[in-house]
């Protein structure tokens, strides 16, 4: 029995079925490449487990057969090599052959195109011969039609004039200008004789004769008109028989440049029709050598016996692959496979922290849910029937209870604030995570509230509570005021953060600023009295003169002095040339420059017997035994020099006891 999903209802889990079935309408089949044998193994369905079974044995088998192909291959490579020599020695040979029956073979192909291209030229000659002869037919019918239809209408023409000759010379008059004087004359003689004697004899004769005469001059001038007309088409048929004879005449001289070039080029047409045949049989005999050596390279190569073995191993390697190849997929086909949908956006939430939800759902239906390496959205649910629909309802539930929880919020802030978001080691993150119950995403310059509206709202306000109180200011330092800004050993900054309560103070000392973090108020306090310090320290600066001698008196053994009076006045000591420089605040460099005059040494000379130096602490006296030196009795004068500061300490160290005499004492 597998533990079920916990449920609020039968209602509620068939409606989870539905919709997730639903969102799965269209999705793509169950991919090829199958999940990994470990997660197939979470299957319970005996039948899909059986179907299973045979597809790992046969991945298994595909596996080994891959492996034993890459071997042949790796074999027929090598043999390929040992027999390389012999195949491109006969390949180079068949190769050669080829090259030249090819080169032999273009020749003979370019010849035969000659040939053919000077035929081809003739044969457009003669075409060309025979449309200029019947052009030439044409245009002599064409003139001699001409000619008669010229010799009709000169006779036309002919008639027409004498007719006209025939009716002037009935005429009473010799020519028809007379007739034409005569008929103004008639007409004015009636106008004048009026309407009164319109009907006298005499009247009416000559209004008859006038009348011929109109009549007369009429006809005249319509066969004058005739007579015009039909002499243009005299002149018309002339020109055009002497157009066409002029074309006759161009055509006759094409003609005979078209023979001459013909018969110039068919001078020996046996001759050509004899080459022509040479070149075609020469060209197939070619042809047929040609694909002979072409054969030869594909057929007749150097045999390999453990080649030819190799390929026949390869060629069943491939075959049972492809074999299993086609039972895979016919396999794959019954396995029992069901497909869902979910947001993409809710895949984390389907997966689980280091995939432990998609493990957990898989081992308590038993079935074997992919959802990787398919398209984004989709998923695969391998196993029996009832397993498949009850792991399918579960994943309902956990989308529609993502779903819920999916309002999503992002707020913007400071880059620089992104590790005091975070906290020393997430635990403020993890804090407004704990208290508002909402999950947060924190990127470069953002953060991402995501859980319901109610736990999005809380951390939201947490956040921007937190982020009020990162007000942030800078002020620039020079380059001699970042120690006096730290301090020793980080004293004056942590002092000053821990009396303003600024959340963060640090110096940049490549940009040469001092950086505070925290609430508006806190930190512009913190920037006030730094300016205030650093104001003071830029004011007093006293200077103490000094020898050099006192410089290493100042600074102490190993600079332990020096140490001294930075921890007791909180200055910081500059000796350059005779000048000693402390830098600090008006009242701790006025304490700290009496120092010099303090440790400055007090020198007295006084004669000494050599006996009584035995007497001296090394610590207090520096002994000059003269020139002489450890060699002579007595020496001149001795002196010591007492050292204020040095003999204190000493005395305090040793409780006042002598030591031993030095031979030479070096500072």
């Amino acid at each position: 029995m597998h533990a079920s999903p916990t449920v609020k209802g039968k209602g509620k889990k068939q409606n989870a079925l539905q919709k997730i079935l639903l969102i799965g309408v269209g999705m793509p089949a169950a991919p090829n490449t199958l999940l990994s044998s470990p997660q197939l193994d979470l299957i319970a369905d005996p039948h899909a487990r059986s179907l299973l079974e045979e597809e790992r044995g046969l991945r298994e088998r595909c596996d080994k057969n891959r492996a034993a192909l890459r071997k042949i291959l790796r074999e027929k490579s090598s043999c390929i090599s040992e027999h390389a020599p012999k195949v491109n020695s006969f390949i180079a040979e068949i190769t050669s052959t080829i090259d030249a029956l090819v080169l032999k073979k273009d020749n003979l192909v370019a010849e035969l195109d000659k040939l053919r291209s000077l035929q081809f030229e003739l044969s457009n000659l003669r075409r060309d011969l025979r449309v200029l002869e019947h052009d030439i037919s044409t245009l002599a019918q064409a003139a001699r039609d001409a000619e008669v239809l010229l010799e009709s209408e000169m006779c036309e023409l002919k008639r027409m004039r004498e007719e006209r000759e025939a009716r002037v010379g009935r005429m009473r008059f010799a020519t028809v200008e007379q007739a034409e004087k005569e008929l103004h004359r008639l007409e004015r003689e009636l106008a004048k004789a009026g309407d009164e004697n319109c009907n006298t004899a005499v009247n009416l004769s000559r209004r008859t004769q006038a009348a011929r005469a109109r009549q007369e001059r009429q006809e005249i001038a319509a066969l004058d008109a005739r007579v015009v007309a039909q002499d243009l088409r005299v002149e018309k048929c002339r020109a055009e028989i002497e157009a066409r004879t002029a074309e006759r005449q161009e055509k006759e001289e094409a003609k005979k440049t078209l023979k001459e070039h013909l018969q110039a080029l068919n001078e020996d047409p046996a001759k050509r029709e004899v080459q022509f045949s040479a070149v075609r049989s020469e060209l197939a005999k070619v042809q047929q050598e040609l694909a002979e050596a072409l054969r030869r390279r594909k057929e007749k190569r150097p045999a390999s016996n453990e080649m030819d073995s190799l390929q026949k191993e390869h060629d069943a390697l491939v075959a049972e692959m492809q074999a299993d190849d086609k039972r895979l997929a016919d396999l794959r086909k019954q396995l029992p496979c069901r497909t869902f949908a979910y947001p993409p956006e809710l895949k984390m939430a389907l997966v689980g922290k280091g995939g432990a939800t998609l493990e957990q759902l898989q081992v308590d239906f038993g079935v074997a849910v992919c959802i990787d390496g398919v398209e984004n959205g989709c998923g695969f649910v391998f196993g029996g029937e009832a397993d498949v629909n009850a792991a399918i309802v579960a994943i309902g539930e956990i989308i529609a209870a993502e779903e819920a929880c999916s309002h999503k919020v992002a707020l913007r802030y400071d880059a620089a604030l992104r590790t005091h978001l975070i906290g020393k080691r997430g635990t403020n993150l993890r804090r407004i995570e704990l208290e508002s119950g909402a999950k947060l995403d924190v990127e470069r310059d953002a953060v991402t509230l995501r859980g319901t509206q109610k736990a999005v709202e809380a951390a939201r306000e947490l956040v921007e509570t937190f982020l009020k109180g990162q007000y942030r200011a800078e002020m620039p330092l020079l380059a001699d005021e970042i120690p006096h800004v730290i301090g020793k050993n980080g004293t004056v900054i942590n002092q000053m953060e821990k009396e303003t309560g600024v959340r963060s103070l640090r110096v940049d000392r490549e940009a040469q600023k001092i950086i505070a973090i925290g609430e508006q108020t806190r930190v512009e306090e913190a920037m006030r009295r730094y300016k205030e310090l650093l104001a003071d320290f830029r004011q007093s600066q006293p200077v103490a003169e000094c020898d050099k001698t006192t410089q290493g008196d100042v600074a102490g053994s190993d600079g332990r002095t020096v140490q001294d009076v930075e921890a007791a006045t909180g200055v910081f000591g500059l000796a350059k040339d005779s000048m000693i420089s402390p830098s600090g605040t008006s009242q701790s460099a006025e304490a700290a420059r009496v120092l010099p005059h303090k440790a400055q040494s007090t020198e007295a000379r006084v004669p000494m017997e050599r006996s009584l130096m035995q007497l001296l602490t090394t610590a207090l006296v520096e002994v000059n035994r003269g020139p002489g030196g450890d060699n002579e009795e007595k020496g001149n004068w001795r002196f010591w020099r007492m050292k204020e500061p040095r003999r204190r300490a000493r005395e305090s160290e040793r409780g006042g006891r002598g030591g031993g005499e030095e031979r030479k004492a070096t500072r």
